[in-house]
């Protein structure tokens, strides 16, 4: 065989091998990327793979090469295809799942072929909002007003990144989803260890929505109807706001591959895992369970649950090499146990950071299923004064 003809057949073998995290969990940082790339932009992959299996023939001059070639396209483009394929399978089951769960209405399909291909919208322009800290480090939140009239309810995002890096804004698709919906999102800072060590990240998220509602009139913002969405360790800062209740205005929790119990996340942490865990934890908790069992009980959002916690989401990708996906399905049944009323997504091909792309198989389900909940969870009118 031609050197160009092993070349020609090589090339898909490698583009393959590069979709492994499709079908496996991945033990590598920069895998861990591409596995975002080859999972919730797959789509564009295997539309390449189909044009490549049509010109392979052509360029190909032995018979038997090119078809080998042609076969192996033709395998990666139904490869890199499946999470779409999933999604679009999946996605009436896992909304009527939320419709019954949450007591939500049908709202329209999650996910969209269609819109796969199209361009991700952005959010409006958001307004730089100082809520605390000092003049040289002060605290503050991207305010994104939702679309229509005031007053609106409102989403207080918080940040991943280990709790001790991290930014708002790296997820501008689902801001853009909300505001749509005339729902607000204040995409806040937070203290980040290990110079400021738990619960000052929990307390500064709680600061931010008092300061918040304080000025809910100058904001637009209907302080009856507010809701608290994290991702990743956001998501555990999230759920310490919102599961212990005690704020009825506080109406939904929205947990994105949080870990909800940090005893369970050391004693399970691997010494070689990809984000050294247990450095983590130690930094954020400032030692060891042994050392400082109080603080990981009270910064484990497990041991809070009870019915007093407000209608929670929970969604989790079950290639996530960075959260446990054990993390979720533990407190979705604590929640089920406790009387908590609760969802749990579990999207089987979906990595960590999966929804990075809003338009990808997986950020189009967590933007139709956040919607739908936001929506049911909002739709008491601030008169009432009720949860959903």
């Amino acid at each position: 065989m031609k050197r160009s003809a092993i070349f020609a057949v090589a090339i898909p073998i490698a583009v393959l091998a590069g979709g492994l995290g499709n079908v496996h969990k991945v033990g590598h940082l920069g895998l861990w990327k591409l596995s975002i790339l080859t999972t919730e932009y797959g789509h564009w992959i295997a539309l390449l793979s189909l044009l490549a299996a049509g010109a392979s023939g052509a360029a190909i001059p032995r018979r038997g090469a090119a078809s080998g070639a042609t076969a192996l396209w033709l395998l990666a483009a139904v490869f890199y295809a499946l999470p779409a394929a999933r999604a679009r399978s999946l996605s009436p089951g896992w909304q009527k799942e939320l419709t019954a769960g949450i007591g939500s209405e049908r709202s329209a399909s999650w996910f969209s072929v269609w819109n796969l291909w199209k361009p991700e919208e952005s959010p409006p322009p958001p307004r730089r909002v100082v809520y605390g800290g000092t003049g040289a480090e002060p605290l503050w939140f991207d305010y994104y007003a939702g679309r229509g009239a005031g007053p609106r309810p409102w989403v207080v995002m918080v940040h991943e990144g280990g709790w001790d890096g991290g930014r708002p804004g790296r997820f501008p698709g689902l801001t853009a989803v909300l505001t749509a919906e005339g729902i607000s999102v204040l995409d806040t800072s937070y203290r980040l260890a290990p110079r400021w060590p738990w619960p000052a990240a929990r307390d500064d998220v709680r600061a931010a929505a008092a300061f918040a509602k304080a000025r809910a009139g100058e904001l637009g913002l209907d302080p009856l109807r507010w809701a608290v969405l994290g991702r990743s360790a956001g998501g555990q800062i999230a759920e310490s706001v919102a599961v212990p209740g005690g704020d009825p205005t506080l109406r939904a929790l929205v947990a994105l591959y949080a870990p909800a119990d940090l005893r369970f996340a050391y004693q399970y942490a691997r010494p070689d895992d990809l984000l050294d865990s247990k450095r983590l934890l130690v930094q954020y908790l400032g030692g060891t369970p042994d050392e400082k069992a109080a603080a990981y009980e009270a910064a484990s959002p497990i041991e809070a649950v009870g019915p007093h916690s407000p209608p929670t989401l929970l969604i989790h990708g079950a290639m996530d090499p960075l959260t446990w996906v054990e993390q979720s399905r533990r407190m979705k049944k604590r929640m089920a146990d406790r009387a908590a009323r609760a969802v749990y997504l579990e999207i089987p091909w979906a990595t960590h950071a999966f929804d990075y792309n809003a338009r990808g198989p997986g950020g189009q389900i967590v933007a139709g299923a956040v919607r739908q909940f936001l929506n049911a969870a909002f739709r008491t009118s601030a008169a009432e004064g009720e949860g959903p």
